[in-house]
């Protein structure tokens, strides 16, 4: 779910995002609990992440939302992409596998002040069809 709020100033609108995530068609062996993993691509490092969640039925819900701020080109610039990766891990065994990743250009949902749900295919998945709904 998408929900942002705005401030303007200096050219720029800083835009605060609550995520809240949920994965379907994960598969059942192997796959324990799952973190999610939040990195802007300018940025380049991960920002935000999750507490763990527990798969259960081939789905995995995490009850606490993650609040994501960032600064958005004004609608005077020129349109700018503010793209952010997802990245699904496993984190139940010693070692962390990936699930998956899928990725957003946040800048279309600045505009938005009713909560928005997006359905994103987990791309690199070992797990064909497996879903990361925001």
């Amino acid at each position: 779910m998408f929900k942002s709020a705005r401030w303007r100033g200096a050219g720029k609108a800083k835009a605060v995002f609550k995520l809240q995530f949920h994965a379907t068609q994960v598969p059942e062996l192997g796959w324990e609990s799952m973190t999610v993993v939040v990195t802007p691509q300018d940025v380049g490092r991960p920002t935000a992440r999750t507490e763990r969640a527990e798969v259960a039925d081939g789905a995995c819900r995490w009850p606490a939302p993650i609040f994501e701020a960032t600064k958005l080109p004004s609608a005077k610039a020129a349109a700018g992409d503010k793209i952010y990766q997802f990245l699904v891990y496993e984190t139940g065994s010693a070692k962390a596998a990936l699930l998956g990743e899928a990725t957003v250009n946040m800048a279309e949902y600045a505009e938005a002040f009713k909560p928005s749900a997006v359905t994103l295919p987990l791309k690199g998945s070992p797990a064909p069809g497996a879903l990361l709904h925001v």
